[in-house]
């Protein structure tokens, strides 16, 4: 990378060491084993990234600030290592302006998806070779449905193509940890029901999982497992924390209170009473990992099993399902030299989704025809050109 990029890094790993050396937050082990980089694929497994790993010398990344640690592969190393720095700075962007105490999660997930598109843009723009092999092709719409906000499976879904027809798909429930260590995810849903969110993100990811993995009480490997899951929690915490967002999946949360209190949700469907808030405590930064690192590194990972692979027709199943989908879904296509990776609309059918943005070439385009206008399709049955 230049050094215009390399510049605006040392700023991000600046800003992100400012945040650890505030934070008296006590972190998980996970957290301290640098999971994500340990499980990808993505970083150069080199004898000597791994010596400064052992010896501290990473703890705040410093040497991931250009391509030279990331790994060709569908994708190119400069895409993937500005992905990376892109999200980084996403997180500290939205920790400065939209974490509050009382702030609604709605408003920070929303809000997450418009800077990340502008961080892309802006990192994309420092080094000219980061866009040889095209421009990041992001995308976000609201998913249809004719049920209450409640009765959906999660907050929001993010999907990356990492090859031809074959999608990574995690899906994530936003939640605001408190202070201290112990947060509730209660919440019936819908309300009255005495049915608990918990237990619908369980229900969704069944149809997903493989065998192996679908019911971890008997298969200790995968109990509480962060890996081959679905659906995540990511926790927005509280700004005296100064913690950027982190992520446990729905099956560790129901790990972690079947351990304190002898009572799983998974599969239990609803319960006969109502359940206190204390009930369902849990530790959000036990054996849990960083959001954007898990994004970058190990969704984004053709290899990893973080989240689920599917197919188009998988992703049209989970959007047309009645609780299983998400509210919203972000897409994000790397550039790729050697992959036809498509348009969002061939991945993503109009009659699914609303409130459609794309993301291209740095600019924003509003709703379906607006996009067709800038940027048309080629015409059904006719050849086209790989899409970069």
């Amino acid at each position: 990378m230049n050094s215009a990029f390399e510049c605006v890094v040392s700023d991000i790993l600046a800003r992100t060491q400012e945040r650890y050396n505030m934070s008296a937050q006590p972190i998980g082990a996970w957290f301290e084993e640098n999971i994500c980089i340990f499980k990808t694929t993505i970083i150069d497994q080199s004898e000597r990234f791994y010596d400064n790993i052992s010896s501290g010398k990473l703890s705040t990344l410093s040497d991931l600030k250009d391509e030279r640690y990331f790994n060709d592969s569908y994708f190119e190393s400069k895409a993937l290592c500005a992905l990376f720095w892109s999200l980084q700075k996403t997180v500290l962007d939205h920790w400065d302006l939209l974490t509050r105490t009382n702030a609604f999660e709605e408003v920070q997930n929303s809000a997450m998806f418009a800077s990340l598109s502008s961080n892309l843009s802006i990192m994309s723009c420092l080094d000219n070779s980061i866009k040889a092999s095209g421009d990041f092709f992001l995308y976000s719409a609201d998913c249809k449905s004719d049920s209450t906000e409640s009765r959906l499976g999660t907050d929001f879904g993010v999907i990356i193509p990492i090859a031809n027809d074959k999608y990574k798909v995690a899906l994530f429930q936003a939640k605001k940890a408190n202070h201290d260590e112990a947060t509730s995810i209660e919440r019936e849903s819908p309300g009255g029901s005495h049915y608990q969110q918990l237990t619908r993100m369980l229900d969704v990811e069944k149809t997903w999982l493989t065998e192996d993995i679908n019911e971890p009480s008997e298969n200790s490997e995968y109990k509480g497992s962060l890996f081959g899951r679905l659906c995540f929690y990511v926790f927005w915490h509280d700004p005296r924390t100064y913690l950027l967002p982190t992520i446990l999946s729905a099956i560790q949360a129901n790990y972690q209170i079947e351990k304190n209190t002898g009572v799983s949700y998974l599969g239990i469907g609803s319960t006969k009473a109502a359940v206190k808030k204390s009930d369902m405590d849990i530790a959000p930064l036990c054996r849990g990992t960083w959001f954007s690192e898990a994004i970058s590194l190990l969704l984004t990972d053709p290899q990893t099993n973080f989240g689920i692979e599917m197919t188009k027709e998988n992703i049209c199943e989970l959007l047309e399902s009645k609780t299983a989908k998400p509210r919203q879904i972000l897409g994000v296509r790397i550039p790729s030299n050697t992959l036809n990776l498509g348009d969002w609309r061939d991945i993503i059918p109009e009659k699914l989704v609303e409130n459609e943005k794309f993301f291209l070439d740095g600019k924003e385009y509003i709703g379906r025809e607006e996009f067709d206008l800038a940027n048309p399709q080629p015409k059904k049955g006719s050849p086209s050109e790989p899409t970069p």
